[in-house]
């Protein structure tokens, strides 16, 4: 490797695709299990409950022949060891809401059968329990997927439900006032479509909740047009995706419009425009058919996209969905995933309930691993003088706060330009008569004057660097949560063979 410094050093760098790939990542505990009541579990969400200020999860199971929505309740360690069941024939579609208006979170579930196909409204009972509330069945069969809101404006929580085949993909349903719903009102623009999952979202910016369904042949987007005699219509454009199963809307680039994230064989975002169109996209790369969540999982400000199967992580940037994503491995057979922070340590989590091969399922439970701290490494070249110089730092490297992250070097040569030099790798090449601790993408900072006695040559020069001003001042776009990064000092020595001096290394890994 070649690198010449002499105020003005030119690094060899990795290519920002690379930098990015081996940047994006966050790190997770040892998965932890935790046993389903019944098989095939379809689809998932988290609430608290209990209002005990811990995450709880929620999962629907098909099971065989019969079929349970099971609660399992955090304890705010990231422990799921106690749960209630709610029998529910094939339980399939499933959201949470607070449908009577107490305060505490409800669910509704579909049975997704032909025969028995139907909606229940589950009631939170205040004492970790639901009682059955009203049942209603859509116009088409099976239903598979459902969405709340209060479309009418009245204050009640509303549903809409997909559904699969035989008849209209959507219906909706209209909120009697306490938590009770009549009969299906049939939204005439979805007839013929196979609906896999359905969700509200203002699209058009008007304060109405719009509709968006996911199908075989892609999204069909539903404008809330808010008149009594049709509620609803079809937007003039769609989503062409191809078959889509996962769905979900956020604003993932912060413009103020909703977008739509799909997992449609990858996991795409598509930008709203705020009139209901959604003309430019954002794809991750990667393979994904199934469920997708929403969450900033790595702390960076930026929304992320997990999806299964596999389980991976889509990371959010400012231009978009960062190429790649990253896998963890989990249990056997994901089929839908969650994300939350379930330890209560400030830090986004991640599970999985998986089928397990048609046995007995579980939900598998991954706690994000605290940033480790800055640790020093490699060996310092010494200085013509026969000093050490030694890196060190104070504070803690983070993407938010106030706080400062000085990296420092002392025993350096008085009265001695020098700067930071660092990168996304370790390195051990010999370089001008010492080690180069660093790679991966080398990058310099601003160049510094050592200090100390201000006559004579000794030792008592020094550095000191505020890399958080780095990180938070946006010069870099590389230095964001979860990135870990390799710093060295370099300096004249004008007595050395080589006229340089470098001192050992310090890696670090940029907290939220």
């Amino acid at each position: 490797m070649s690198l010449s410094l002499p105020l003005t050093p030119t690094f060899v760098a990795w290519s920002l695709a690379a930098s990015l790939a081996s940047a994006q990542s966050v790190t997770f505990q040892p998965r932890a299990d935790f046993d389903l009541s019944d098989r095939h579990p379809i689809q998932s969400a988290t609430a608290d409950f209990d209002l005990d200020g811990n995450l709880d999860l929620i999962v629907s199971c098909e099971g065989q022949n019969n079929g349970r929505v099971s609660v399992l309740w955090g304890d705010g360690s990231g422990d799921y060891g106690s749960n209630t069941d709610v029998n529910v024939y094939l339980a399939w579609g499933l959201v949470v809401d607070d449908f009577n208006g107490d305060g505490w979170p409800d669910f509704a579930v579909t049975s997704c059968g032909w025969a028995q196909h139907g909606i229940g409204i589950l009631f939170n009972d205040h004492q970790r329990g639901f009682i059955g509330g009203s049942g209603t069945s859509s116009l088409g069969t099976p239903p598979v997927g459902l969405a709340s809101a209060d479309f009418d404006h009245d204050g009640d929580v509303d549903l809409a439900v997909a559904n699969n085949a035989g008849g209209y993909a959507i219906d909706w349903f209209k909120n009697n006032g306490n938590g009770y719903f009549g009969s299906f009102i049939v939204i005439p623009y979805s007839s013929g479509l196979a609906g896999q999952r359905v969700v509200a979202g203002d699209f058009d910016n008007d304060g109405w909740a719009d509709l968006a369904l996911s199908h075989s042949g892609g999204v069909k987007l539903i404008q809330n047009i808010h008149q009594s005699y049709e509620w609803f219509h079809t937007f003039p454009t769609s989503i062409p995706s191809g078959a889509t199963v996962g769905l979900a809307v956020a604003d993932m680039n912060r413009d103020g419009n909703l977008d739509i994230v799909t997992g449609n064989g990858l996991i795409t975002v598509w930008y709203g425009a705020g009139d209901g169109s959604f003309p430019t996209n954002s794809s991750s790369g990667v393979y994904s058919i199934g469920d997708v969540k929403i969450a900033d999982v790595d702390g960076d400000t930026w929304l992320d996209v997990v999806g299964v199967a596999p389980l991976q992580i889509a990371y959010g940037s400012p231009s978009g969905l960062a190429g790649g994503a990253q896998v963890v491995p989990t249990g056997t057979g994901p089929t839908t995933c969650m994300t939350g922070d379930f330890d209560n340590d400030g830090r986004i989590d991640i599970a999985t309930a998986c089928n397990n091969n048609a046995q007995d399922a579980y939900v598998s439970v991954h706690l994000q691993t605290a940033t480790p701290a800055p640790s020093v490494y490699c060996t310092s070249k010494w200085s013509s003088l026969g000093c050490v110089p030694t890196i060190g730092f104070s504070g803690a490297p983070h993407s938010a706060g106030s706080s400062p992250f000085h990296v420092t070097a002392s025993a350096i040569l008085n009265q001695k330009a020098g700067l930071l030099i660092y990168g996304f790798q370790r390195g051990s090449g010999a370089f001008q008569g010492g080690v180069l601790c660093i790679s991966g993408g080398v990058k310099r900072t601003q160049i510094q004057s050592s200090g100390g006695s201000t006559s004579g040559n000794n030792c008592s020069g020094s550095f000191d660097y505020d890399m958080q001003a780095r990180i938070q001042g946006g010069s870099d776009p590389l230095l964001a949560t979860g990135v870990k990064v390799d710093a060295q000092y370099w300096y004249r020595d004008p007595a050395d063979p080589f006229t340089s001096g470098l001192s050992n290394a310090l890696e670090f890994v940029i907290a939220p």
